[in-house]
């Protein structure tokens, strides 16, 4: 019989095991020299030379997730409890602002990596609403120190509350001496005021500027250096349970952020896209995507300069390298007897391999290099 387990029990017993310590040439890496103050190079959790506390929800719980992002700059940092996305600045601690107007969970937080028109940031807010299978990303225009530029329209939900039931609760006692603190008029109570935080929630979002879609993950790198370029993908549930016409199939979007409008659709992959990245001198794209190949997109034109594969297998991540010659790109690859995992370097140019690294314990997934 099969024993029982869940996420709590696997915890508990769950032994964690070195399989394999880095080594040079079959030498064992060792612990770095100790600092000149006399604490050890290898610092450990609780070991820290100053803790910040920071309060981002004003007490209020953070809920099963907490989602960071540190501005360019390194004064701002955001935070999520999924419901609440808030703006601290670091050397002060104090609030600079928060916002309560997410229709959907907050999934991510990133700061555009270069100051805004005005001189002040762009906080990129993606929500993901599960039910309905719909993600959006907005951008949100802060000024110079962290505060929202855009005035919101709000509603005091708790006021309008009271001033709506008064006369239902009076209409009530007249008529069938109805308490005000019957279960009956509570159940309305409540029922209408998540109706009205609904409404609260829709006013507040409702001029932000937005883009229907999500951005990728394992290491992608969704901004040009000077954050003018913004990269996301649409319709991008795999096709591996079934083919879809060709416009219904995954794209990535090249966002103009200063004229807050597309600038490109980059199409070409046929299945679920994994990766996007801009390279450093911002000339090209790169992407990777479930079909098994890669592809190298011109910024200036949209045009696709290369595709690499099909490799057999799925494709999953990448990464370029400083000078933007060279891309790093994983994935599977598929051989006469089995599938393999490869990690290769190619030229950007000619799209031509490299180098390739070669390890016969690479044999799980590779979904993110540097």
């Amino acid at each position: 019989m099969t024993r029982h387990m869940n996420p709590k029990k696997f915890l508990v017993e769950f032994v964690y095991d070195v399989e394999k310590d880095f080594d040079v040439d079959g030498v064992p890496a060792s612990w770095a020299t100790p600092t000149g103050d006399g604490k050890p190079a290898h610092r450990f959790w609780d070991d820290e030379d100053e803790k910040v506390g920071l309060d981002f929800f004003g007490g209020q719980p953070t809920g099963d997730r907490s989602i960071f992002a540190t501005s360019h700059d390194g004064k701002l940092v955001a935070a999520s409890n999924g419901s609440i996305v808030s703006v601290l600045n670091i050397e002060t601690k104090e609030q600079c602002m928060r916002f309560k107007g997410l229709v959907a969970p907050c999934v991510k937080l990133t700061f555009s990596p270069a100051l805004n028109e005005s001189g002040g940031y762009t906080l990129v807010i993606e929500t993901s609403d599960r039910d309905e299978r719909k993600s959006v990303v907005f951008f949100l225009e802060l000024d110079q120190y962290g505060r929202m530029i855009q005035q919101l329209d709000t509603i005091d939900v708790d006021e309008l509350l009271q001033k709506s039931l008064e006369p239902v609760a009076a209409q009530m006692k007249d008529s069938f001496e109805l308490s005000s603190t019957s279960p009956l008029l509570e159940s309305v109570r409540q029922g209408y005021s998540k109706a009205l935080e609904n409404l609260r929630v829709g006013l507040e979002s409702r001029h932000l500027v937005r883009v229907a879609g999500r951005s990728n993950e394992f290491g992608s790198n969704l901004f040009s250096k000077d954050g003018q370029l913004f990269l996301y993908v649409i319709q991008n549930e795999s096709t591996q349970s079934g083919s879809r016409p060709p416009a219904d199939l995954p794209n990535v979007i090249v966002y103009d952020m200063a004229n807050q409008c597309q600038r490109y659709m980059l199409g070409g992959h046929e299945d679920a896209i994994m990766w996007t990245a801009f390279s450093p001198d911002g000339q090209y794209i790169a992407t990777a995507a479930w079909d098994g190949t890669f592809r190298i997109f011109d910024v200036s034109s949209g045009d696709c300069k290369h595709v690499i594969g099909p490799t057999g297998g799925q494709c999953w991540s990448g990464a370029w390298s400083p000078d933007s010659r060279y891309v790093v790109l994983c994935g599977m690859a598929n051989q006469e007897t089995q599938s393999e995992t490869f990690v290769a370097v190619y030229s950007a140019e000619t799209a031509q391999q490299v180098n390739r690294f070669r390890n016969d314990e690479l044999k799980h997934w590779v979904r993110c290099v540097a």
